[in-house]
């Protein structure tokens, strides 16, 4: 995540210290952490602006989010998490502010939504007073500290349910804590002025320039009245043209691409029932907005959605009769970049989810049916993309990319591209059963010494091992319910269910 550690200057520190005490600025975007770390955990920012009368203003502040639920009891939903027992997801959870913010008159401010409570920042050190709640508030330290490369001055207010605050009269609140837990602390601001840690926005996660190339890997899968088909790829972009605009990105490339396709009878024994091979090379144009993943494009196909932390949206996937609840998630990948990642829930009157323990990019598993999610990387663009599920699906996930002089993993050669082998109609399919599996597999029609993967619908490889014997038996007890592929050199792959 980048730091933008700016010295507040003379002019805007003077004009800073005139003001009165701002608990929150419309043309800020106030980014927080809540594990002490430089990880953006909650992002508030103004949505709205209700005038209430003279001197008086309710600013509406950013939705709810959803987070981690920790008291959730998993065992209670075993059902549509389909083994997935923890942890759980819930929606409705408020800000560190609440869901908005009244101003009464120039100094009387009240958190609404998150307790209720009364802030009296222009009182001296010693001053009490009731909040709407019953509570008793203290005003009990008034001092000056460092922040964002200025000083600035700061109150701390407790209060009788456990509650502290640190307010700051430039920034607002600067920390809330309890007597239970570390709380949240601000880290950075975004908007009109970019101080400490900056959240990107989508218009940071693209940020190709002419030259660049980058390479997906790209495989799927569908089925049709007689036949269950596999296809297999990859597609590489050459940046070619970028035009920036004050509220979009048109970003133009040229695509080469090729993509194998196998087809396998169903039901019964699989057979060989077609494939084909082809190359191509074409053009695409990109409209990407700069604040946020509410419009679709060619990376972002069906999703709609905030860019903070824990924002929760729609996505219009092709395959779903209804649009499907997606939960948005921020975090750093191994290098230190941001990545945003997104997931989906079909169940749709439901407030509580399911997920794995990934960081960056938490895969929702809404039923047996479906596995979403989407992965973007800052200065990258999308990394993984995950449409799947048992009749249906696809997947593309970044294998390489040469930015600014900067090569990773693996980007392809065009005529690598565009050479079409000779397609193998008649390889032979890898039989499976029983399909779905319990705790042991049967792999039939497999010489030994065959090196064999089994891969989750991530691509994640989860065993490999070679066979010793025809049939060989695999033991997997280990694998918890769900879909899985099995993949082997010159075999065609076979889709497997674990069902217990």
């Amino acid at each position: 995540m980048r730091k933008l550690m700016l010295i507040c200057g003379a002019l805007i520190c003077g004009l800073l210290s005139a003001q009165n005490w701002a608990l929150i600025n419309p043309d800020y975007k106030y980014n927080y952490s809540n594990d002490g770390t430089d990880t953006i955990s909650d992002q508030i920012f103004v949505t709205q602006i209700d005038t209430l009368g003279v001197d008086s203003f309710r600013y509406e502040l950013t939705s709810d989010v959803a987070g981690h639920c920790l008291t959730c009891d998993p065992m209670q939903y075993s059902a549509p998490c389909y083994g997935l027992q923890a942890p759980m997801i819930r929606t409705g959870i408020p800000h560190v502010f609440g869901n908005n913010v009244i101003l009464l008159g120039t100094d009387l401010w009240i958190i609404a939504g998150a307790g209720s409570m009364l802030i009296k920042p222009h009182l001296s050190v010693g001053s009490s007073w009731i909040s709407p709640l019953g509570g008793t508030a203290w005003l009990y330290d008034a001092d000056t500290m460092s922040l964002f490369g200025g000083v600035d001055s700061v109150k701390s207010i407790a209060f009788s349910n456990g509650d502290t605050l640190l307010i700051s009269k430039s920034f607002g609140l600067v920390a809330r804590w309890n007597d239970a837990n570390f709380g949240q602390m601000l880290i950075g601001l975004d908007g009109t002025l970019q101080l400490g840690m900056h959240l990107p926005d989508v218009g940071d996660y693209f940020a190709h320039q002419v030259g660049d190339v980058f390479e997906f890997a790209k495989e799927g899968h569908y089925e049709d009245a007689s036949c269950v088909h596999y296809t297999y790829g990859w597609i590489k972009y050459i940046c070619m043209q970028r035009e920036d605009l004050p509220d979009t990105i048109a970003l133009t490339y040229q695509t080469i691409e090729q993509m194998d396709e196998y087809g396998f009878t169903i039901p019964g024994p699989p057979h060989p029932c077609g494939g084909w091979q082809g190359a191509w090379v074409d053009t695409v144009t990109v409209h990407i907005a700069r604040g946020s993943m509410m419009s679709t494009h060619h990376f972002n196909p069906d999703l709609h959605i905030g860019t903070w932390p824990g924002a929760v949206g729609l996505s219009d996937y092709l395959y779903a009769t209804d649009s499907l609840f997606t939960w948005m998630t921020i975090g750093l990948d191994s290098t230190g970049r941001t990545t945003m990642g997104s997931a989906f829930d079909v169940a749709s009157n439901t407030n509580l989810f399911c997920s794995s323990d990934q960081d960056s990019s938490i895969l929702m598993q809404a039923n047996t049916n479906w596995w979403l999610s989407s992965t973007f990387g800052e200065g990258i663009g999308l990394v993984e993309e995950i449409r799947d599920g048992i009749i249906a699906g696809s997947r593309r996930h970044l294998v390489g990319y040469v930015f600014d002089g900067d090569t990773s993993g693996t980007v392809h050669s065009d005529s690598f591209l565009l050479s079409v082998q000779e397609h193998p109609d008649e390889a032979p399919a890898v039989t499976l059963h029983p399909n779905p599996a319990d705790d042991h597999l049967l792999l039939t029609s497999v010489a030994p010494g065959t090196t064999f993967s089994i891969l989750n619908l991530t691509g994640h490889v989860l065993l490999t091992q070679m066979t010793t014997s025809t049939p060989e038996h695999i033991v997997v007890s280990g694998l918890a319910p769900g879909v899985y592929l099995m993949r082997m050199d010159g075999y065609g792959p076979q889709r497997f269910v674990i069902a217990r």
